[in-house]
């Protein structure tokens, strides 16, 4: 999981991204954060937005698993 910064509209933003791979396909996720964080904020905002990628990653691989009831 990387931080990606983009600017727009003079602000800076934040975004939390993950990219997996399924077969063929390659999936990106990505949280938005937030605009003109300090570092502190970010760090915190970061690991929340962590949790949330790894939960919603579990629940895609659930409903692609075809045995799965």
């Amino acid at each position: 999981m990387h931080v990606e910064k983009r600017k727009v509209k003079g602000k800076l933003k934040y975004y939390l991204a993950h990219s997996f791979r399924e077969g063929k396909k390659v999936h990106k996720i990505r949280k938005f954060l937030g605009a003109g964080l300090s570092s502190s904020l970010l760090k915190e905002r970061k690991n929340k937005a962590e949790e949330l990628i790894l939960e919603e990653i579990n629940k895609y691989k659930l409903i692609q698993d075809p045995l799965y009831m």
